[in-house]
């Protein structure tokens, strides 16, 4: 990706992508039975790679033997290591599977009403498109159009300016990873996802669920 490219190019051993595969080097220093290895950048034919010269660590590497047994040893005795809530799935349990039964059936259910309503609603929404089709040409080159309780009203939006294609004119040479830092800070959204038995990455069985809330649904 070039913006890991730029960032390298940028800010050396002090990049991000400098950092992430730092240890993977050294990783493979131990495999290889080095005492050093390289970490390469590469983007296009018309800029040179970018070359890392990386020497063996000895504290590096004796943590990651370290932590890569500790693992190795998790996997063996078939036990997970520390739950991770940023990476890990949550799984309810005990008495809140059963308050999440009850709302993923009540989801399941308003999903499909949804639908149902939506398949009705839909060639009513081709009938309003169609007749504002034939209003438009009635009204002819009028702005404003009223008649009937009915109001149309044509205006024009302004568009927006596209200031990375402006910079990029202005400033072709610009870094990439100079414009990151100018980025604002990420904000939390949330995603649902309903799934079917067969694409459901956790086991569920929808008869069962659906039999466990004994018809105690909120619509």
């Amino acid at each position: 990706m070039e913006v890991n490219f730029r960032d390298a190019q940028q800010n050396g051993t002090k990049s991000k992508v400098y950092r992430r595969y730092y240890y993977q080097v050294q990783q493979q220093i131990v495999v290889a039975g080095t005492d050093e290895g390289y970490l390469s950048f590469y983007l296009n034919d018309k800029e040179p790679p970018l070359d890392f010269l990386i020497k063996k660590n000895d504290l590096v590497i004796d943590s990651l033997i370290t932590e890569g047994q500790k693992f190795a040893d998790h996997l063996l005795k078939n036990q997970p290591p520390a739950t991770d809530i940023d990476r890990d799935i949550f799984i309810p349990s005990g008495l809140e599977i059963d308050q999440w039964n009850v709302l993923a059936a009540n989801y399941h259910s308003a999903e499909e009403i949804i639908k149902d309503f939506a398949s009705k609603i839909k060639p009513y929404e081709k009938q309003q498109a169609d007749i504002e089709k034939n209003l438009l040409k009635l009204m002819g080159d009028y702005a404003q159009a009223e008649s009937s309780g009915l109001r149309i009203n044509r205006y024009l939006t302004q568009g927006n300016i596209d200031y990375k294609a402006a910079l990029m004119a202005l400033h072709p040479d610009v870094d990439p990873a100079f414009l990151e830092t100018f980025r604002k800070k990420s904000t939390e959204r949330t995603r649902f996802t309903l799934k079917g038995e067969e694409k459901a990455q956790v086991p569920f069985s929808m008869d069962e669920i659906m039999s466990s809330t004994d018809g105690d649904f909120w619509f």
